[in-house]
């Protein structure tokens, strides 16, 4: 473990994890299935815990898990990290299909792929984005993190404006 670490020096480590991480899978990964995508998504969450349990002793310590913001659910910001992607996704596909790039054609069994293909990827994304928040509170100088916490009383919220 490395003790003597500053925030910077934390910041870029993560991101050379991850990237690393998610450069094995995009080239060792299963193909032909959306399993791959599931796993890249997962990096990120990897990624912090080998930041915080393997590179540096923060993950041991409480104070190391709520300096990212894992100390509270932060459940008045969970609306706006749901709603506020289902929004851009809903006005881009809006405007795609407005200017004629995107037709429509659904097959009899597409409510019921969409339903489950829905759960599995919210489930995965849940990790990713908590892993996101994370990162983002981990690698900005630590006055902007402080500030950052602050506003937002929660980093989970941080995921949303990656």
């Amino acid at each position: 473990m490395i003790r003597s670490l500053n925030e910077v020096q934390k910041g870029w480590i993560f991101y050379l994890i991850t990237l690393g991480l998610a450069l094995l899978v995009a080239l060792f990964g299963p193909t032909g299935t959306d399993a791959i995508q599931i796993l890249n998504m997962l990096t990120v969450t990897a990624g912090v815990l080998l930041m915080l349990l393997v590179i540096t002793p923060d993950g041991y310590h409480k104070a190391g898990w709520a300096q990212l913001g894992l100390h509270r659910a932060g459940f008045r910001y969970w609306p706006l990290a749901l709603f506020a992607p289902a929004a851009v996704l809903v006005a881009s596909y809006g405007a795609a299909t407005l200017l004629g790039t995107v037709s429509w054609r659904f097959e009899s069994d597409a409510a019921i792929n969409l339903a489950i293909n829905l759960v599995i990827v919210s489930f995965f994304a849940f990790f990713e984005e908590i892993g996101c928040a994370a990162t983002c509170c981990r690698s900005w100088p630590a006055a902007t993190r402080g500030w950052h916490q602050r506003w937002s009383a929660s980093c989970t919220a941080c995921g949303t404006f990656r």
